[in-house]
C-alpha cells in the first residue's frame, strides 16, 4: 500500500497492519531511513501516538472528520470517518469495542451512544443508538434510533460531549 513518509513526505510502500495490531506496526522509510509507526485507522493512531516516534494512518481518502470540541477530555480529538463506513461513538470502557472510544468521565455519554455513517456517495448521517440522555444536532433532539443527515459544520451533542463534523481535514 502507498503512503507518505511522516519525515521526508515522499511516497513509499508500507505494510497495512492487521485488525489485531492496534498498537501499530513499526516500519522504516527506505529513502530517509527514519523509523515510524503505521496504524490501520486514524482512531488507533490518535489513541496510541507517542512524541518519540512519528506515525501515519492508512485511513481511506475522502474521509469526513468528527472533531471533539467540548467535553470532559483533557485534549481535543479528531477522528476520520472514511467513505462507506459506519462507526459507533461512546464512552471508553476497557471491555468496549466501540470504534470512537473516548476516555472521558462524562457519565451522560453511553458506552454506545450514537452511530456516524459516511456512505459511498459522501452523505454523512448520525443515528441515536437509543441513548439514555439523547443525541442533539444543532440543539435539536433526535428521537431514539432516529437518523439525521449532517452538513459540514453541524454540531452533534451527546451527554456533555459535543463534536463538529467537517467534510475534509
Amino acid at each position: 500500500m502507498k503512503a507518505k513518509c511522516p519525515y521526508c513526505d515522499r511516497e513509499i510502500n508500507v505494510t497495512c497492519p492487521s485488525l489485531a495490531e492496534r498498537d501499530g506496526v513499526r516500519q522504516v522509510c527506505p529513502l530517509c531511513r527514519h523509523p515510524f509507526l503505521v496504524f490501520r485507522s486514524e482512531t488507533h493512531r490518535l489513541m496510541q501516538q507517542t512524541p518519540e516516534m512519528r506515525s501515519i494512518s492508512l485511513e481511506e481518502t475522502g474521509s469526513c472528520y468528527i472533531e471533539v470540541v467540548d467535553s470532559q477530555l483533557s485534549d481535543e480529538r479528531k477522528f476520520a470517518l472514511p467513505r462507506g463506513s459506519e462507526r459507533s461513538f461512546g464512552r471508553f470502557q476497557t471491555d468496549s469495542d466501540v470504534d470512537l472510544q473516548l476516555p472521558t468521565c462524562d457519565a451522560d455519554l453511553d458506552r454506545c451512544h450514537a452511530y456516524f455513517a459516511h456512505d459511498k456517495r459522501g452523505n454523512l448521517t448520525v443515528r441515536d443508538a437509543g441513548s439514555s440522555k439523547g443525541t442533539y444536532v444543532n440543539g435539536e433532539v433526535l428521537q431514539p434510533r432516529e437518523r439525521r443527515r449532517l452538513e459540514d459544520g453541524d454540531v452533534v451533542t451527546m451527554g456533555h460531549t459535543s463534536v463538529i463534523v467537517s467534510s475534509e481535514e
